[in-house]
């Protein structure tokens, strides 16, 4: 999207936007065999170029929702990965550190510090503080 915001030679990026995310949604993709808006909508947009002479739908709902059932019902799980069997990082530092800061996740106010703090430790084990 980057790039084809930089073909249209206008420094207000948000004029062109309605147009490219048209173009998107109404281009055809060779895997899908369909655009997005089809995938979507069940049906293709109608162009700006098109109210006049209209193209005509080349399969009804019924036989979409057809061939969208099958495709669903031929697609079959992928194994997962294994997530979290690596070591995670913990800084050499954090064996024999006095105090330690806490962060804030939540909504900030602007300019407001990311982490509360210094609190001391009371309580350590291997990647937890009290």
């Amino acid at each position: 999207m980057k790039a084809a915001l930089k073909a249209y030679d206008t420094e207000e990026w948000s004029d062109a936007l309605p147009t490219l995310l048209l173009g998107f949604r109404a281009a055809f993709k060779e895997d899908l065999q369909a655009t997005p808006a089809e995938m979507v909508y069940g049906r293709a947009l109608r162009l700006p170029g098109e109210f006049f002479d209209p193209t005509p739908a080349d399969e009804s709902p019924k036989e979409l929702v057809e061939n969208l059932k099958t495709y669903f019902n031929s697609l079959r799980p992928v194994p997962t990965s294994s997530h979290g069997r690596r070591a995670t990082f913990v800084h050499h530092h954090l064996k024999d550190c006095t105090h330690a800061f806490v962060r804030h996740d939540g909504v900030r106010k602007p300019l407001q510090q990311p982490y509360d703090g210094p609190f001391p430790v009371l309580c350590r084990k291997d990647k937890t503080f009290n």
